[in-house]
Protein backbone atom coordinates (compact mmCIF):
# COMPACT_ATOMS: atom_id res chain seq x y z
CA UNK A 1 0.00 0.00 0.00
CA UNK A 2 2.73 2.51 0.44
CA UNK A 3 3.96 1.53 -3.17
CA UNK A 4 0.63 2.04 -3.98
CA UNK A 5 0.39 5.90 -2.38
CA UNK A 6 3.99 6.84 -4.11
CA UNK A 7 2.58 5.77 -7.09
CA UNK A 8 -0.65 7.36 -6.41
CA UNK A 9 1.07 10.78 -5.76
CA UNK A 10 3.73 10.96 -8.75
CA UNK A 11 0.93 9.33 -11.59
CA UNK A 12 -2.78 9.94 -10.77
CA UNK A 13 -5.06 7.28 -10.05
CA UNK A 14 -6.11 7.10 -13.72
CA UNK A 15 -2.52 6.04 -15.05
CA UNK A 16 -1.72 2.89 -12.26
CA UNK A 17 -4.80 1.45 -12.70
CA UNK A 18 -6.04 -0.40 -15.60
CA UNK A 19 -8.49 -3.01 -14.29
CA UNK A 20 -11.74 -2.02 -15.54
CA UNK A 21 -14.82 -2.75 -12.51
CA UNK A 22 -16.88 -5.84 -13.78
CA UNK A 23 -20.38 -6.17 -12.14
CA UNK A 24 -21.89 -8.97 -10.94
CA UNK A 25 -25.38 -8.36 -10.89
CA UNK A 26 -29.00 -10.32 -10.18
CA UNK A 27 -31.93 -9.09 -12.02
CA UNK A 28 -34.50 -9.62 -9.46
CA UNK A 29 -32.65 -6.52 -6.79
CA UNK A 30 -34.14 -3.77 -9.45
CA UNK A 31 -35.41 -0.46 -8.69
CA UNK A 32 -34.17 2.08 -7.67
CA UNK A 33 -30.63 -0.43 -7.24
CA UNK A 34 -30.74 -0.75 -11.20
CA UNK A 35 -32.96 1.09 -13.37
CA UNK A 36 -33.42 -0.64 -17.06
CA UNK A 37 -32.23 -4.50 -17.78
CA UNK A 38 -29.02 -5.51 -16.01
CA UNK A 39 -27.28 -5.76 -19.84
CA UNK A 40 -29.21 -1.96 -20.52
CA UNK A 41 -28.98 -0.34 -17.00
CA UNK A 42 -30.16 3.67 -17.33
CA UNK A 43 -29.33 4.50 -13.93
CA UNK A 44 -29.95 3.11 -10.46
CA UNK A 45 -28.03 3.33 -7.19
CA UNK A 46 -25.53 0.62 -7.71
CA UNK A 47 -25.16 2.16 -11.57
CA UNK A 48 -24.14 5.38 -10.14
CA UNK A 49 -22.05 4.56 -7.50
CA UNK A 50 -20.00 1.84 -9.84
CA UNK A 51 -19.79 4.62 -12.44
CA UNK A 52 -18.59 7.46 -9.61
CA UNK A 53 -15.58 5.15 -8.79
CA UNK A 54 -15.18 4.02 -12.48
CA UNK A 55 -14.87 8.12 -12.94
CA UNK A 56 -12.43 8.17 -9.77
CA UNK A 57 -10.33 5.27 -10.91
CA UNK A 58 -10.41 6.32 -14.91
CA UNK A 59 -11.56 2.98 -16.02
CA UNK A 60 -14.79 2.07 -17.30
CA UNK A 61 -17.98 0.23 -15.33
CA UNK A 62 -19.58 -3.05 -17.07
CA UNK A 63 -22.52 -5.25 -16.03
CA UNK A 64 -22.96 -8.64 -16.85
CA UNK A 65 -25.75 -10.64 -14.82
CA UNK A 66 -25.42 -13.77 -12.74
CA UNK A 67 -27.72 -16.25 -10.94
CA UNK A 68 -28.04 -15.55 -7.50
CA UNK A 69 -26.79 -18.87 -6.54
CA UNK A 70 -23.32 -18.77 -8.51
CA UNK A 71 -22.80 -15.34 -7.38
CA UNK A 72 -19.53 -16.54 -5.34
CA UNK A 73 -19.12 -19.12 -7.49
CA UNK A 74 -18.14 -16.64 -10.73
CA UNK A 75 -16.75 -14.08 -8.89
CA UNK A 76 -13.99 -16.56 -7.43
CA UNK A 77 -13.81 -17.94 -11.30
CA UNK A 78 -13.14 -14.46 -12.60
CA UNK A 79 -16.30 -14.01 -14.53
CA UNK A 80 -16.39 -10.25 -12.73
CA UNK A 81 -14.33 -8.79 -10.20
CA UNK A 82 -17.31 -7.38 -7.90
CA UNK A 83 -20.38 -8.36 -6.13
CA UNK A 84 -21.94 -4.53 -5.29
CA UNK A 85 -25.02 -5.49 -3.14
CA UNK A 86 -23.44 -8.26 -0.74
CA UNK A 87 -23.40 -8.99 2.78
CA UNK A 88 -20.98 -11.06 5.00
CA UNK A 89 -24.16 -12.56 6.44
CA UNK A 90 -24.68 -13.94 3.20
CA UNK A 91 -22.10 -15.88 2.37
CA UNK A 92 -21.43 -19.56 2.67
CA UNK A 93 -17.60 -18.70 2.75
CA UNK A 94 -17.49 -15.26 3.93
CA UNK A 95 -13.55 -15.76 4.56
CA UNK A 96 -12.88 -16.42 0.40
CA UNK A 97 -14.18 -12.51 0.34
CA UNK A 98 -12.81 -9.11 1.00
CA UNK A 99 -15.37 -6.53 2.01
CA UNK A 100 -15.47 -2.67 1.03
CA UNK A 101 -16.59 0.04 3.45
CA UNK A 102 -20.15 -0.33 4.47
CA UNK A 103 -22.06 2.29 1.61
CA UNK A 104 -26.00 1.88 2.00
CA UNK A 105 -28.09 0.87 4.70
CA UNK A 106 -30.75 -1.71 3.98
CA UNK A 107 -33.57 -2.59 6.56
CA UNK A 108 -35.96 -5.88 5.29
CA UNK A 109 -39.41 -4.91 6.32
CA UNK A 110 -42.99 -6.65 5.51
CA UNK A 111 -45.71 -5.36 3.51
CA UNK A 112 -49.17 -6.32 3.58
CA UNK A 113 -52.73 -4.92 3.83
CA UNK A 114 -53.21 -1.96 6.05
CA UNK A 115 -55.13 -3.44 8.60
CA UNK A 116 -52.92 -6.37 8.78
CA UNK A 117 -49.93 -4.43 8.71
CA UNK A 118 -50.30 -2.87 11.49
CA UNK A 119 -50.85 -5.54 13.18
CA UNK A 120 -47.57 -6.80 12.46
CA UNK A 121 -45.04 -6.34 15.71
CA UNK A 122 -42.66 -9.43 15.74
CA UNK A 123 -42.58 -12.84 14.32
CA UNK A 124 -45.64 -14.32 16.69
CA UNK A 125 -47.97 -12.06 14.66
CA UNK A 126 -46.81 -14.31 11.22
CA UNK A 127 -48.53 -17.55 12.57
CA UNK A 128 -50.52 -19.16 9.95
CA UNK A 129 -49.25 -17.08 7.40
CA UNK A 130 -48.23 -17.42 3.76
CA UNK A 131 -44.89 -14.65 3.34
CA UNK A 132 -43.60 -14.09 0.59
CA UNK A 133 -40.02 -14.05 -0.57
CA UNK A 134 -37.73 -13.63 -3.16
CA UNK A 135 -36.26 -16.84 -5.15
CA UNK A 136 -32.35 -17.41 -2.69
CA UNK A 137 -32.54 -14.81 -0.54
CA UNK A 138 -31.27 -15.51 3.08
CA UNK A 139 -33.28 -14.21 5.00
CA UNK A 140 -33.53 -12.96 9.00
CA UNK A 141 -32.11 -16.95 10.45
CA UNK A 142 -35.11 -16.56 13.43
CA UNK A 143 -37.68 -16.44 10.59
CA UNK A 144 -36.50 -18.98 8.39
CA UNK A 145 -36.35 -21.12 11.82
CA UNK A 146 -39.68 -20.40 12.33
CA UNK A 147 -40.40 -21.54 8.37
CA UNK A 148 -38.92 -24.97 9.26
CA UNK A 149 -40.65 -25.40 12.04
CA UNK A 150 -44.07 -24.95 10.44
CA UNK A 151 -45.00 -21.62 12.40
CA UNK A 152 -45.50 -19.51 9.03
CA UNK A 153 -44.59 -20.84 5.31
CA UNK A 154 -42.82 -19.01 2.61
CA UNK A 155 -43.69 -18.85 -0.43
CA UNK A 156 -40.71 -17.38 -3.18
CA UNK A 157 -41.10 -15.71 -6.55
CA UNK A 158 -38.39 -14.28 -8.60
CA UNK A 159 -38.91 -10.39 -8.65
CA UNK A 160 -40.64 -8.27 -6.21
CA UNK A 161 -43.46 -7.14 -8.67
CA UNK A 162 -45.03 -10.67 -8.31
CA UNK A 163 -45.25 -10.57 -4.51
CA UNK A 164 -46.80 -7.08 -5.21
CA UNK A 165 -49.19 -8.87 -7.63
CA UNK A 166 -49.98 -11.83 -5.65
CA UNK A 167 -50.23 -9.24 -2.67
CA UNK A 168 -52.95 -7.56 -4.13
CA UNK A 169 -54.63 -10.67 -5.64
CA UNK A 170 -54.97 -12.22 -1.91
CA UNK A 171 -52.56 -14.64 -2.98
CA UNK A 172 -49.83 -14.49 0.09
CA UNK A 173 -50.04 -12.32 3.24
CA UNK A 174 -47.33 -10.46 3.34
CA UNK A 175 -44.17 -10.12 2.10
CA UNK A 176 -40.56 -9.28 2.96
CA UNK A 177 -38.62 -6.77 0.49
CA UNK A 178 -35.83 -4.03 1.54
CA UNK A 179 -37.22 -0.80 2.50
CA UNK A 180 -35.51 1.34 -0.31
CA UNK A 181 -37.24 -0.83 -3.40
CA UNK A 182 -40.22 -0.46 -0.75
CA UNK A 183 -39.96 3.00 -1.27
CA UNK A 184 -39.06 3.13 -4.85
CA UNK A 185 -42.20 1.29 -5.45
CA UNK A 186 -44.63 2.87 -3.70
CA UNK A 187 -43.16 6.58 -5.16
CA UNK A 188 -44.07 5.11 -8.68
CA UNK A 189 -46.73 2.33 -8.72
CA UNK A 190 -49.62 4.31 -7.26
CA UNK A 191 -52.07 1.54 -7.06
CA UNK A 192 -49.21 0.21 -4.24
CA UNK A 193 -49.82 2.32 -2.03
CA UNK A 194 -53.17 0.70 -0.80
CA UNK A 195 -50.65 -1.53 0.82
CA UNK A 196 -48.61 -0.71 3.92
CA UNK A 197 -45.30 -0.98 5.65
CA UNK A 198 -45.44 -3.40 8.88
CA UNK A 199 -43.87 -1.12 11.94
CA UNK A 200 -41.80 -4.78 12.54
CA UNK A 201 -38.52 -4.62 10.63
CA UNK A 202 -36.89 -8.17 10.10
CA UNK A 203 -33.47 -6.92 9.49
CA UNK A 204 -31.19 -4.65 9.48
CA UNK A 205 -27.83 -4.38 7.65
CA UNK A 206 -25.48 -2.00 5.45
CA UNK A 207 -24.85 -3.70 2.00
CA UNK A 208 -21.45 -3.58 0.95
CA UNK A 209 -19.05 -4.63 -2.80
CA UNK A 210 -17.62 -7.67 -1.78
CA UNK A 211 -14.30 -9.31 -4.03
CA UNK A 212 -12.72 -12.23 -4.29
CA UNK A 213 -9.62 -13.03 -1.76
CA UNK A 214 -7.98 -13.51 -4.66
CA UNK A 215 -8.00 -10.01 -6.02
CA UNK A 216 -6.57 -8.17 -2.61
CA UNK A 217 -4.73 -5.49 -4.79
CA UNK A 218 -7.53 -4.68 -6.84
CA UNK A 219 -9.87 -4.77 -3.87
CA UNK A 220 -7.99 -2.33 -1.62
CA UNK A 221 -7.71 0.08 -4.42
CA UNK A 222 -11.32 -0.04 -5.09
CA UNK A 223 -11.91 0.21 -1.38
CA UNK A 224 -10.08 3.49 -0.69
CA UNK A 225 -11.78 4.76 -3.79
CA UNK A 226 -15.72 4.01 -2.38
CA UNK A 227 -13.84 5.69 1.55
CA UNK A 228 -12.94 8.81 -0.28
CA UNK A 229 -16.62 8.98 -2.19
CA UNK A 230 -18.13 8.40 1.27
CA UNK A 231 -15.96 10.84 3.12
CA UNK A 232 -16.81 13.06 0.60
CA UNK A 233 -20.88 12.86 0.67
CA UNK A 234 -21.20 11.84 -2.88
CA UNK A 235 -22.79 8.41 -2.15
CA UNK A 236 -24.68 10.42 0.04
CA UNK A 237 -25.80 12.59 -2.78
CA UNK A 238 -26.30 9.47 -4.88
CA UNK A 239 -28.68 8.03 -2.17
CA UNK A 240 -30.96 11.14 -2.60
CA UNK A 241 -31.73 11.13 -5.90
CA UNK A 242 -33.23 7.78 -5.67
CA UNK A 243 -35.46 8.84 -2.09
Amino acid sequence: MRLFGLLLALFGESEIFSQDLVFGCIASNGPPYYLGSITNLEGGIFYDIAWAVARKLGVKARFVEIPRRRLEEKLHEGAYNIIPIFHPDWSEFPNRLIFSPPLVEERNVLIAPPEYAEKILGLDNLHGKTIGGIRGYIYNPIFQKGVEEGLYAREDVSDHRTNFEKLLLGRIDGFIIPDLIADYKFKTNPPYRQLKIAPYILSDQYIHWAFSIQNRPFADQVSQALQELLDQGEIGRILSRYR
